[in-house]
C-alpha cells in the first residue's frame, strides 16, 4: 500500500508530467517524440525517455532527473522549484530532438556504395575493345 509520502510524490511528478505535456505540445511538430509515463511505485518515477526519469528525492519536495548509462545512474539535476525542472526537461528534450535530426540529416542524402560512371564505362569498353584489335 502507498503511503502519504509517496501518494504526494505521485501527484507533484503528475503536476510536472501535465506541465511538459502542454509545453511539448506548444514547441514541437512531433507530438510522439517523447512519451512522459509516470511509473507509481516506491518510488514513483517520470519517465521522459528511455534513460532519464525524475523521482522525489532526496526529500518529497526535491526533484532529482536521473539519467542511466553504461557507468551507472548519474543525476543530471535536482531542484525543488517545478519551473525550473520543466525549463531543463525541455532544453534537454529539445537537444535530443536536435542530435535526432542530425541523424537523420546525415543519413538521409548520402549515397555510400561507390559507383561507375557511364563516361568511365564507356573508355574502359573502348580501351578493351582497341586493345583486343
Amino acid at each position: 500500500m502507498m503511503t502519504l509520502d509517496s501518494d504526494a510524490e505521485t501527484l507533484r511528478l503528475a503536476a510536472l508530467r501535465d506541465d511538459l505535456a502542454q509545453a511539448l505540445a506548444a514547441r514541437t511538430d512531433r507530438p510522439g517524440f517523447v512519451d512522459l509515463a509516470l511509473v507509481p511505485g516506491a518510488p514513483p518515477k517520470l519517465w521522459v525517455d528511455l534513460v532519464t526519469h525524475v523521482v522525489m528525492e532526496p526529500t518529497p519536495r526535491v526533484y532529482r532527473v536521473v539519467q542511466d548509462r553504461a557507468s551507472g545512474k548519474a543525476i543530471m539535476f535536482e531542484s525543488a522549484d517545478r519551473e525550473s525542472v520543466k525549463a531543463r526537461l525541455l532544453d534537454l528534450v529539445a537537444h535530443r530532438m536536435v542530435d535526432r535530426e542530425r541523424v537523420l540529416v546525415a543519413t538521409s542524402g548520402t549515397k555510400t556504395e561507390p559507383g561507375y560512371s557511364g563516361a568511365a564505362l564507356a573508355l574502359a569498353w573502348i580501351s578493351g575493345f582497341a586493345i583486343g584489335v
